[in-house]
């Protein structure tokens, strides 16, 4: 099969991937693998300011040696770091209790799999997805480039674009549209598909920068400090890499919080619990969700990742969910699309019990 190309000013893929995150590319990645043309539209630059997926999980670690990035997923994060949770009051006030976890260098093999999980959150991991898609010559990747309405027939898909940096508008005119376009996904409104399901809680996340901060307080390395006080658990230390990147979560009690009222810089000398120098990243607000779509396809367009469903985010299930999606997805639509698949396969992806 050819790369997306262009046909009567119209250009032609067999697949259009709607989002760039790490579903859309791995949608990109195994369909590229299958030399299914594919076209992927992303309308930011690429860039992750907040460090989301933390963990990825064994399947995607098998995932991720079939598209020959499963070493650099492994270098993402030190192999001697402790993978310990520590409660305390913070990070200079009392040890509360302690989960002792060895270090990814300790772990022995799995006994079902050459693989088993790694740390490597969103800032490492989609860079390091994009360029495996990138490498193959069936997939062509669009950044700042946005999907801004689409019309569906019983054979195919119209979408209009737009580039965000020259202006340029071009028609996409693809066999099947997938849409990784994320929880509030514009793809899923515009088909009407409503999601049921609730709000967990709020929270809002710090990512910040102090080389080894460990050597602040005494509670040694830890993956993660859980912060506990008298409101109870409040918040928690996330390491990052290892080594000077770190996320601060608070949990917010009630509604959302108000990010214009919210003092980041407060919240950080309340968890280190002394004056630490650092550097602020970013701040970002998020809601942790419970929710699914009430259908996961509308003739030829498909919805994946949080498009279709929302976890909460402990343990990486939403992102390692929805790479599961993308992959059981594109091996049925390379096989449709080549000849040997036939409808009741692509209806097997909402099947349900």
């Amino acid at each position: 099969m050819t790369n997306s190309r262009a046909m009567a000013g119209i250009r032609r893929t067999s697949v259009l991937i709607v989002g760039g995150g790490p579903v859309g590319l791995a949608v990109a990645n195994e369909l590229g693998r299958l030399g299914v043309d594919c076209l992927l539209v992303e309308k930011t630059d690429g860039r992750v300011e907040q460090p989301k997926l933390g963990l990825v999980n064994t399947r995607t670690m098998e995932f991720c040696r079939r598209w020959g990035i499963a070493q650099q997923v492994r270098d993402a994060y030190p192999q001697d770091y402790p993978q310990t949770m520590v409660f305390a009051t913070s990070l200079a006030g009392y040890e509360l209790a302690r989960q002792v976890y060895p270090t990814y260098g300790e772990m022995p093999p799995l006994p079902f799999s050459p693989e088993r999980h790694q740390r490597c959150t969103q800032i490492f991991f989609d860079p390091m997805l994009r360029a495996a898609a990138a490498s193959h010559d069936s997939v062509a990747l669009r950044l700042q480039c946005e999907m801004t309405d689409f019309e569906r027939g019983a054979s195919g898909v119209t979408a209009r674009c737009r580039d965000l940096v020259n202006g340029e508008t071009f028609e996409v005119a693809a066999d099947y549209m997938v849409a990784c376009d994320g929880s509030s996904s514009p793809v899923r409104k515009a088909l009407g598909i409503g999601m049921a399901g609730r709000v967990l809680s709020h929270s809002v996340n710090i990512f910040f920068r102090v080389p080894e901060l460990w050597r602040y307080h005494e509670l040694g390395k830890a993956e993660r400090y859980v912060l506990i006080d008298e409101d109870g658990t409040w918040g928690n230390f996330t390491s990052i890499d290892g080594y000077e990147l770190w996320r601060l979560t608070v949990i917010h009690h009630g509604g959302a919080a108000d990010i214009d009222a919210f003092d980041a810089d407060a919240q950080l000398r309340r968890g280190f619990g002394r004056e630490i120098g650092y550097e602020m990243l970013s701040v970002m607000p998020w809601t942790r969700l419970e929710t699914v779509a009430e259908r996961f396809r509308d003739g030829r367009v498909f919805l994946a990742g949080d498009a279709v469903h929302c976890f909460s985010p402990t343990g990486g299930f939403g992102g390692n969910t929805g790479i599961a999606d993308a992959v059981d997805l594109a091996w049925k639509l390379a096989a449709v699309l080549d000849g040997w698949g036939g409808p009741a396969l692509l209806d097997a992806y909402e099947a349900r019990s």
